[in-house]
């Protein structure tokens, strides 16, 4: 008889832990990937905005725009802003930074490596709920062959992590 007491007080503590858990936020992988963004590079008079479309999850196809721009004292450091839409309309805002390494290619030509981290912001639609992860979402943007003349810049981007989708 005691065993079937332990046995029931046991699931209706399994069952309180699922019902409390419902109404906490929603923690989930999100992983968004582009190739052939553009970016306006700020040293030959560029604003520094950046778009591109991709995919992410969640999200389907999006269409991600933004702002990196060079920090004060140091080019190679970057801080910005990035938003990604999705095709209904939905958004996920984020913002953070990082460090670009410049590798020579040999004549006039240069490769690019950004990484740094984003913190998501904030949101609309779906995502009107949306908050960081535990951690910031990693961003890696590998650069197409480019020229510091060239006014233009293209580039791959993938942004992996979590986000907090809010409650369920």
């Amino acid at each position: 008889m005691k065993t079937n007491q332990k046995l029931v007080v046991a699931l209706f503590a399994l069952l309180a832990v699922a019902v409390c858990q419902a109404g906490f936020a929603q923690v989930v992988p999100f992983k968004a990937r582009g190739d052939n963004a553009i970016y306006s590079q700020p040293f030959i008079g560029g604003d520094g905005s950046t778009s591109s479309l991709g995919k992410a999850t969640h999200m389907g196809k999006v269409y991600g725009e933004g702002q990196a721009l060079p920090t004060v004292g140091n080019n190679w450091e970057t801080v910005g802003d990035y938003t990604l839409t999705a095709a209904n309309g939905d958004t996920i805002r984020m913002n953070g930074g990082g460090t670009v390494d410049v590798i020579p290619l040999g004549g006039g030509l240069f490769y690019a490596v950004w990484t740094g981290e984003f913190n998501v912001v904030g949101g609309t639609g779906r995502f009107a709920n949306v908050g960081p992860g535990p951690a910031p979402i990693a961003v890696v943007a590998i650069n197409n062959p480019f020229t510091f003349a060239g006014p233009i810049w293209t580039y791959s981007w993938t942004l992996t992590g979590k986000i907090n989708l809010g409650k369920k």
